[in-house]
């Protein structure tokens, strides 16, 4: 499981990273080329939201994780205020938007792009080390006698 998670996060930042460079290069990338690019990217963070709903989100929120860990609520807030940044920015940024204002574009992905990292780095150095410590005391209590 947290394998899994780690490993959608880096193919995510990775495809962030290419998307960033192939947007600040000249000559500029063809619009065919940076809607697949755009497509391939959200592919990944939807197939990892699904992911961390079933593994992380999920459990926590039937196990009531989320009362019994209020200081979690800080970081809770700051991933659903990253979820609604996402969300505007692409309906923001159309293909036409992005060709009235490519330079705006490149620095409102820059932006998203920091965000993105800044999320990750808290997930993995403190949720998902919480719910893994969490699970293996579970598995502890189940195997005793």
């Amino acid at each position: 499981m947290s394998v899994d998670l780690f490993e959608e996060h880096s193919a995510i930042v990775q495809a962030g990273e290419e998307f960033l460079a192939a947007i600040t290069r000249t000559p500029r990338i063809q619009m065919d080329e940076l809607s697949r690019m755009r497509v391939k990217l959200s592919s990944l963070v939807r197939r990892h939201r699904l992911t961390e709903e079933e593994f992380i989100f999920g459990p926590l929120t039937r196990e009531g994780g989320f009362r019994k860990l209020p200081h979690l609520e800080p970081f809770v807030q700051d991933l659903m205020r990253e979820k609604a940044r996402y969300s505007e920015h692409v309906r923001k940024w159309t293909l036409a938007a992005i060709q009235a204002d490519w330079d705006g574009y490149v620095l409102a992905v820059e932006d998203l792009l920091r965000g993105l990292k800044r999320v990750i780095h808290t997930e993995e150095s403190s949720l998902y080390q919480l719910v893994l410590a969490l699970a293996a005391s579970q598995q502890d209590r189940a195997g005793r006698p």
